[in-house]
């Protein structure tokens, strides 16, 4: 009796991504920034994601007369 075969893995995709610092000194902050864009393959990440709906979001804070309590 053999050892079984080993699962054949997916082929692994990587996100390119680079580090953007701010500030200087003590308050120098990074963050990651993710490239969505770039070509892999003749595709890209973001033409393959479907579209979803368009939130708007500025409503919200723009209300008058709105009650406290519904934020809370």
């Amino acid at each position: 009796m053999g050892r079984p075969a080993p699962a054949a893995s997916p082929p692994r995709r990587y996100l390119p991504h680079h580090a953007v610092y701010q500030g200087s000194g003590d308050e120098r902050k990074c963050r990651v920034v993710f490239d969505a864009a770039a070509l892999y393959d003749g595709t890209k990440l973001n033409s393959q994601l479907e579209a979803g709906p368009i939130k708007d979001l500025g409503k919200r804070s723009s209300c008058q007369g709105a009650d406290p309590e519904l934020y809370i």
